[in-house]
């Protein structure tokens, strides 16, 4: 039982790790076009 419930788990840490890097990876641009456009009025 142990071993399936670890097999399950396998593919949702999987998940939560894609997600986690596509967030990541979505903010990263949205706060750099937001430094690009915003940066020269507050600079």
């Amino acid at each position: 039982m142990i071993i399936q419930s670890i097999l399950l788990l396998i593919p949702a840490i999987q998940v939560g790790i894609v997600f986690t890097a596509m967030a990541v990876v979505g903010y990263l641009m949205v706060s750099h076009a937001v430094t690009r456009l915003f940066g020269k009025k507050y600079a």
